[in-house]
This record gives structure tokens, C-alpha cells and sequence, in this order.
């Protein structure tokens, strides 16, 4: 993944919308954001008030969300769902490409 290309192609949509009513909706205050990549929406999250854990397996994308505005609200973890502590968190988001690591067996493809 190249962060800077991620960000660019990837602006605020219909589903970032979708995830803000969701989380008032079921008012939750700790989140996780599995699969944060560059914290696009994480930061937003964090900006919101919310308490949020981003993980990723890709030290890059997390290297990326750490230099952003208001990234140090965020507690950031590179890694993957195993990382997760139970009971932690009021809901666990997994948003845009995620999904593909299961199609794919992986990050990367493999």
C-alpha cells in the first residue's frame, strides 16, 4: 500500500457517513478500527470524542495515521484481530478494503 495514494483516492463517501450514525446510534464510546490503514476515518472518529484503537498489519499505513492531526488521540497497534483485547471496546469496525483480507488468505495477497 502507498499511504499518500490511499488517502487521495479515498475521500470521506456515503458509508463514512453510515459508520458515524451507526456508532450515535448505538452510542458507543470505545471503539477498535480493525484494519485502520492510514487512519483516515480513525482520525475523524478521534476528532468526534470517541475513545479508538487502530490496528493494522502495515507498519507503513500506521507510520502515515501517526503523523496526521490529532493522532496522538488515537491508541495505534500494528497487527491484526489477535490484537484485540476482550471486552475492550463497545463495537469493532472493520470499513472499505478490509474484507479482502479474507478473500485474499492475508495482507498482501499471500
Amino acid at each position: 500500500m502507498i499511504p499518500i495514494v490511499y488517502d487521495q483516492i479515498n475521500g470521506w463517501g456515503k458509508d463514512d457517513d453510515f459508520f458515524l450514525s451507526l456508532l450515535k446510534e448505538i452510542n458507543a464510546k470505545r471503539i477498535a478500527d480493525l484494519g485502520c490503514g492510514t487512519g483516515r476515518l480513525t482520525i475523524h472518529f478521534a476528532q468526534k470524542g470517541y475513545q479508538i484503537t487502530a490496528i493494522d498489519p502495515n507498519q507503513e499505513a500506521i507510520n502515515s495515521a501517526k503523523r496526521k492531526e490529532f493522532a496522538d488521540k488515537v491508541t495505534w497497534i500494528v497487527g491484526d484481530s489477535g490484537d484485540l483485547k476482550p471486552e475492550a471496546y463497545d463495537v469493532v469496525i472493520m470499513t472499505a478494503n478490509v474484507a479482502q483480507v479474507f478473500l485474499t488468505g492475508g495482507a498482501g495477497g499471500k
